[in-house]
């Protein structure tokens, strides 16, 4: 406690409080340790310590709070924050024990302890966060250079159709030049071609000028000769008759000369052949003159031949006949037994062959009667697979004709329901459209409004602030947000209503105390319309006759507050509409009349009715909306809105999502009530067939097999 610091002794026995002071004061060093205090920088610190262990310190015996006194001592390099230039009592041993790096947190080391005494303790919080944000931005670039590298890919990629896309266009320019090059060609050659067919031209004009006159001394020549020729055409005539004949006798000898050159053409033919033909025969007949000797010497050589052959022949027979009488003896029993075998062999021989015809007829039966069965037999095997066939299709066809029976009715019930579901979720979703539009129109005219509201300027938002806070009243606000007209009509009311920006108050004390505030808080200025005195001064003139089919501005501005409208005839009066400066020119200063309008056009051209003009230039536009500004928009509002158009939005979702699956349902369905319908009178109508063949089969293969047993061999 500090009370126990106040000194207590039998000399002092009750001092209440007591007290240090330190005097601090600036010197300069002299040589040795001699110094001397600049003057005025001497000052004192104390701490004065109570009985009732309260303190308090003074500077220069002012009381003073802790943090001044540690503001004027680090002033100085006295930083008691960070007061490691005091080693207390004990800290020695503390400091020599102390670990390297504290453990956690809670625990300091000699690191902490020097980050402690140099002050980098207060950078460990900023540098957590830099490493934080490191970490952060190192994703980021990790995420960057990913994208990167596959867009360099992508790149790389595409760097091949680029080059080919460069080349094309390349090959284009470079056909866009040749052609171009050809072009000039030809409109150079076309050119000269032409003052060529000008010349041609003008000759040709000579020439038919020179023609002309020729034309006339012949048309007079002409004449002349007309007589001359009529005379001749007579002599003519005969002449042409006399001609004819001569030219059918031509004719005729034509023809003989034709048929004189053919056969000439043929005794040349078969005096060429002819010729061949005796070529030929001399060279058979030289062949044949030489033949005679070469026969000659044959002859000779084969009669030597044959006379030696006949005497060998002779030789031959003789010894024959020797050998023949020799043998005569031996063979004679020999061919006597032949003789009879060969008798007994001939009649074994015929019995035989009458065996092997007997064998062969039999054969020939047995390969009919065994023909005729398996033909039989594959007719039956037939018959039955078609029964077994014609039987499964019967089956399959009569279990669908059941399964039709029980499938169309269900499916037709489910159909009705999916299509009063349908009805249903149409209702609903009309319902939740129309809902959903009105609901984003109102969020979307509350967002616009609020747009608005954040972006006036600094005046209007400092007036509606107060107005808000309960300090200025009867603030209407910006004479543009409180009305609005169609977008085609923005330029011209812009242009025309140049009061658009003028704040609307309800009284001119309204206006009064803004003004005030404003040159209060130097703000900025102003120009405000209170509708108190604006109504006295104006009155809104619905009896004066207007050009036909023309509209008064003032008469297309929509208002939400009634008193308004006193404002906006203010600022527009009586100001047409036309759609061009040439009607505006017209309806401003009707003819036969003095009257005078002022007239403005869709793109803000203006006619006074002074007779000024002004135009041109950029369009004055966006100083009235399409709807009427909300002057303070509440935030909740605007969510809760922002929750319910959600809401709707998922609800048609929704809706959406299920008539779609409805819809794939319902159409699945009629397709498959479709096709059963379609199949059912053809399936009953084939299992009529099929019963009906069924029948005929089993006669069919009853017969068959009678066939097949009659067609078996006995045995």
């Amino acid at each position: 406690k500090l009370s126990v610091l106040i000194h207590s002794s039998d000399s002092y026995p009750a001092l209440t409080f007591c007290k240090v002071i330190v005097h601090f004061a600036l010197i300069n060093d002299k040589p040795g340790e001699d110094f001397e205090f600049v003057s005025g920088s001497q000052f004192t610190v104390s701490r004065t310590a109570n009985k009732d262990n309260s303190s308090h310190y003074c500077v220069d015996d002012r009381k003073v709070q802790f943090k001044e006194v540690s503001k004027l001592l680090s002033s100085h390099g006295i930083d008691l924050r960070y007061n490691r230039f005091l080693i207390l009592q004990g800290e020695v041993e503390q400091i020599a024990l102390m670990k390297p790096k504290a453990d956690n947190d809670n625990e300091s080391g000699m690191l902490e302890f020097l980050e402690d005494i140099i002050g980098t303790t207060r950078l460990k919080e900023p540098l957590s966060q830099l490493a934080l944000k490191v970490e952060e931005f190192n994703e980021i670039r990790a995420e960057k250079m990913n994208r990167v590298k596959v867009v360099e890919k992508e790149l790389k990629t595409l760097e091949e159709a680029k080059n080919e896309a460069i080349r094309f266009l390349e090959a284009e320019n470079g056909i866009t030049i040749e052609k171009s090059k050809l072009y000039q060609t030809y409109r150079s050659d076309a050119n000269t071609e032409r003052e060529t067919a000008l010349n041609e031209y003008n000759r040709a004009n000579d020439i038919y000028e020179k023609a002309m006159n020729e034309i006339n001394d012949l048309k007079e020549q002409r004449q002349a000769s007309e007589a001359e020729h009529k005379e001749k055409s007579q002599q003519f005539s005969i002449i042409n008759k006399k001609a004819e004949e001569l030219n059918e006798k031509f004719k005729e000898c034509e023809r003989l000369d034709v048929q004189l050159r053919d056969k000439l053409k043929n005794i040349k033919t078969k005096g060429k052949k002819l010729d061949k033909d005796i070529e030929n025969e001399n060279e058979k007949l030289e062949d044949l003159t030489l033949m005679p000797d070469k026969c000659r010497t044959e002859i000779e050589v084969l009669t030597k031949k044959k006379e030696k052959a006949e005497n060998d022949l002779k030789l031959a027979d003789e010894r024959l006949a020797v050998v023949m009488g020799e043998i005569k003896g031996d063979t004679e029993p020999l061919k006597n037994r032949k003789d009879v075998i060969e008798k007994q062999l001939m009649e074994l021989q015929k019995g035989v062959n009458e065996m092997r015809s007997l064998m062969e007829i039999a054969k020939q039966e047995l390969d009919i009667y065994l023909s005729e069965e398996q033909k039989q037999k594959t007719r039956l095997q037939q018959l039955n697979c078609q029964f077994d066939k014609n039987t499964t299709d019967a089956k399959d066809k009569r279990n669908a004709l059941q399964r039709f029976q029980t499938e169309i009715p269900s499916a037709e019930h489910k159909m009705n329901e999916l299509r009063e579901e349908i009805e249903k979720l149409e209702q609903k979703k009309s319902k939740f459209t129309e809902e959903f539009t009105n609901r984003n129109n109102q969020l979307q005219s509350l967002r616009h409004s609020a747009g608005d509201t954040h972006s006036r300027n600094r005046v209007l938002n400092a007036l509606m602030d107060q107005k808000k806070k309960g300090h200025l009243r009867g603030i209407l606000g910006r004479l543009g947000d409180l009305g609005a007209v169609d977008s085609k009509y923005d330029c011209a009311v812009s242009t025309a209503c140049g009061t658009l920006d003028n704040i609307v108050t309800e009284t001119v004390d309204n206006a009064t105390d803004c003004i005030n505030f404003l040159k209060k808080n130097n703000i900025g200025t102003a120009r405000f319309m209170p509708l108190d005195k604006i109504s006295k001064s104006t009155r809104i003139s619905d009896e004066q006759a207007f050009p036909e089919g023309v509209p008064r501005l003032f008469d297309l501005i929509r208002v939400n507050d009634e008193r308004v409208r006193v404002a906006f005839y203010y600022g527009l009066r009586n100001t047409l509409l036309a759609k061009d400066i040439e009607q505006a020119h017209r309806i401003s200063s009707p003819k036969g009349t003095h009257e005078r309008h002022r007239v403005v056009t869709l793109k803000g051209e203006l006619y006074e009715t002074s007779g000024t003009m002004s135009g041109g230039g950029r369009p004055s536009t966006g100083r009235i909306g399409s709807s009427v500004a909300v002057t303070e928009v509440d935030e909740k509002e605007i969510q809760a809105l922002e929750e319910e158009v959600n809401r709707l939005r998922n609800k048609m979702s929704e809706i959406n999502n299920r008539l779609d699956d409805v819809r794939t349902e319902s159409e699945r369905l009629l397709k498959d009530i479709t096709v059963m319908k379609k199949n059912k009178p053809q399936f009953e109508m084939e299992v009529k067939q099929f019963d009906k063949m069924e029948a005929e089969l089993k006669k069919s293969i009853k017969e068959q097999e009678e066939r097949v047993t009659k067609a078996a061999p006995d045995a």
